[in-house]
């Protein structure tokens, strides 16, 4: 891989020359090193209705409960050519208020479509996210040789939920990670007074 292909120079020059694309493109989404991606309008999350997916364009908010899972896919949409592989992470922000995220694989090249990420909520209190947030930096890097051939699995060009992207928010049986910590302060209170 080259070196400095995550600086934004080099990323714009990407864009202008439709080596990548990313639909719809903001200006003020492009950093230093990386583009932030924004929730999108679909979503999913423990069902208070029966229906774990939610429309964040007309919800406009997203509420993650204490210690329960969520999937959300970007509102952009991304094209890559086969010279260019793509990596994301959770913004520090949600990563400070106890949210992590399933990252770490690569996105291939001549992927497209929007990325889906299951997000996890480690505390006791809900955790909001809005309809258009900056909440994923992708990181674009150039290969030094174009892959062989691109990614045709099946999450390219898909704009919904597949089964077992909703299995962790329709098996959610409850806070029990709750109870459990409500449990480890009991014992700690009784060890204080017995200390």
């Amino acid at each position: 891989m080259e070196d400095n292909s995550n600086a934004d120079v080099q990323i714009q020059v990407a864009l202008d020359r439709g080596e990548i694309a990313i639909s719809p493109c903001g200006p003020n989404m492009l950093q230093p090193a990386n583009y932030d991606l924004q929730v999108g309008k679909n979503a999913a999350t423990v069902p208070t209705n029966g229906d774990p997916r939610i429309d964040l364009e007309r919800e406009g908010v997203l509420l993650i409960a204490p210690y329960a899972p969520a999937v959300i896919f970007t509102h952009e949409e991304l094209r890559l050519s086969l010279s260019y592989v793509g990596r994301f992470g959770l913004r520090s922000k949600l990563a400070r208020r106890g949210i992590t995220a399933s990252v770490g694989l690569p996105v291939d090249p001549g992927f497209s479509g929007p990325l889906s990420v299951t997000l996890m909520n480690h505390t006791p209190t809900p955790v909001a996210l809005s309809y258009g947030e900056d909440f994923l930096p992708l990181e674009l890097e150039k290969l030094v040789v174009a892959a062989s051939r691109g990614y045709s699995g099946e999450y390219r060009g898909r704009k919904t939920f597949s089964a077992r992207e909703l299995e962790p928010v329709i098996g959610f049986q409850g806070h029990t990670l709750t109870n459990v910590v409500h449990h480890f302060e009991g014992i700690r209170d009784v060890v204080r007074g017995v200390a």
